[in-house]
């Protein structure tokens, strides 16, 4: 699967998440998961959402959140 970074437009502490989708769409739908981003956005702030490729990441789903932080770590 493709992995993704999300950040939230005019807002650093926001976002900043690796997401796994299937296309920019799918991952932008993630964002609105509080426990992806840290808190709740707004609907209606879909254009604000950012989903940048990380391809470094692709195929990295079923990898443990500790081992993408060491991934992350290691780049």
């Amino acid at each position: 699967m493709k992995a993704y970074r999300l950040s939230i437009h005019d807002f650093p502490d926001a976002g900043n998440a690796i997401v796994f989708a299937g296309s920019v769409s799918a991952a932008k739908t993630k964002a609105y998961q509080p426990d992806v981003c840290g808190y709740d956005i707004d609907p209606e702030a879909w254009t604000d959402i950012r989903a940048v490729r990380f391809k470094e990441f692709d195929g990295m789903e079923d990898k443990t959140p500790a081992e993408i932080e060491k991934a992350l770590m290691n780049l």
